[in-house]
């Protein structure tokens, strides 16, 4: 089974607006799950801080290659997934990649 593996960071203003290099801090999507405003997916639940996995079944960790991620999302495809930035980003930086089996 190949899951996608998905690093989102949000640039976002401490004070609620734009914001412009060192004044804003950066979040991970995974933290701010408020945000995410639909979820579709192929397979199994979706992953937070862990791969995609299905219902009572343990995730593997999340890990693209040889690069590991504390943060992030599995998700496996076919799917979407939708996110309200409400205008409230600087930037949206995403990396996306493909989970091996282990």
């Amino acid at each position: 089974m190949f899951t996608r593996i998905l690093v989102f960071s949000l640039l976002v203003s401490s004070s609620g607006g734009m914001v412009s290099g060192a004044d804003g801090m950066v979040q991970q999507l995974s933290d701010r799950q408020d945000l995410i405003v639909h979820v579709s997916q192929g397979w199994g639940e979706l992953g937070i801080n862990c791969g995609v996995h299905a219902a009572g079944q343990s995730a593997w960790p999340l890990r693209v290659g040889t690069k590991s991620y504390a943060k992030g999302l599995g998700h496996h495809a076919p799917g979407e997934i939708i996110v309200d930035l409400g205008g409230q980003v600087d930037r949206f930086e995403c990396e996306v990649g493909v989970q091996m089996p282990q």
